[in-house]
Order: C-alpha cells, then structure tokens, then sequence
C-alpha cells in the first residue's frame, strides 16, 4: 500500500500530527450574529455546549446547525435522529 502526506476530507488527523483544538466563542463577545443563537442555546439547555461555542466562529455555520437541528426534532421520530447522528459520526470517522 503506497503511503501519502494527504489528508482527504473525512480521514482524520495524518499521522505524527496532533489535533489542536480550536477555542470556543467567549459568550459574552460574539461574533455578529452568534449572540442571540447562543442566547438561544443557553436558554434552552441551561449551558453552551462547546460545539456550539466553536461554531460560533461562523455564525452562518452555526445558524445552519440550528435550523436543521429544530428541522431534525419535528420531522423524525427519536429513533430515525438516532440513527442520523450514529450514521453521521460514521461516515466522518468521529472518534466519541
């Protein structure tokens, strides 16, 4: 099998390199746009979980989150969500 430095999408980290996390959004200074989705968030969950908090970075990214996150709770039922998610951490080789 020939070995190669690239790093398709979806293949994780190459190997000898270490993933460095990028940090979440501090709340209280948001990019524009993110404060009254996060608002939201908090409201709703009583924390921001950091994947929302990370996304902020993006507030395109994370209102997209959202909207198919509230499209995903009224159209399918627990079990087909369930599946969403596992089948999605699947096929992007998620590692939790």
């Amino acid at each position: 099998m020939h070995e190669t430095n690239e790093n398709p999408i979806g293949q994780g980290t190459p190997p000898g390199r270490r993933k460095r996390p990028l940090p979440g959004v501090d709340p209280s200074n948001t990019p524009e746009g993110a404060g009254p989705i996060l608002e939201s968030i908090q409201k709703n969950m009583g924390a921001i979980p950091t994947i929302y908090r990370i996304m902020a970075h993006a507030p395109a990214v994370l209102e997209a989150s959202q909207k198919t996150s509230r499209a995903l709770n009224h159209g399918l039922s627990a079990r087909l969500k369930e599946i969403a998610y596992i089948r999605a951490s699947a096929i992007n080789l998620c590692e939790y």
